[in-house]
């Protein structure tokens, strides 16, 4: 039986994961344009989003319960900004292919989803990673 079977919400998939990353002040996470291969969810700790690219919402900053690479994940693409702890920061890593058999479990869903994905990412670009 494939792990994605078990999972019944987002706080199981959070559960799954047996692998947590810390990061000291100012230590990068990712960078844009890096691939994908793990998503993480904000333990504890603050986290600085930037991009490269000139917005309004070039910088933002992300606290407990925040995800990163959530939606670059969704749509297959690699980081679209660059993460930075501002503290000390601990992170529960998920795997991309966890989150991939999600979508992939239930058509239907998966494909709902990953359209809610796009019509955030087109209203509010640069804004999500």
């Amino acid at each position: 039986m494939r792990q994605y079977t078990t999972l019944k919400n987002h706080t199981d998939i959070l559960s799954s994961s047996k692998k947590t990353k810390l990061f000291k002040k100012n230590e990068t996470i990712y960078k844009e344009n890096d691939k994908s291969s793990e998503i993480f969810i904000i333990l504890d700790g603050l986290v600085e989003s930037t991009t490269a690219k000139k917005f309004k919402s070039s910088q933002l900053n992300l606290h407990k319960g925040s995800s990163l690479g959530l939606i670059d994940t969704i749509l297959g693409r690699p980081f679209s900004r660059n993460m930075k702890a501002k503290s000390t920061v601990s992170l529960a890593v998920i795997e991309k292919k966890i989150i991939q058999d999600l979508l992939a479990y239930n058509s239907f869903s998966g494909a709902l989803i990953k359209s809610l994905v796009i019509d955030i990412d087109n209203k509010y670009p640069n804004t999500w990673s």
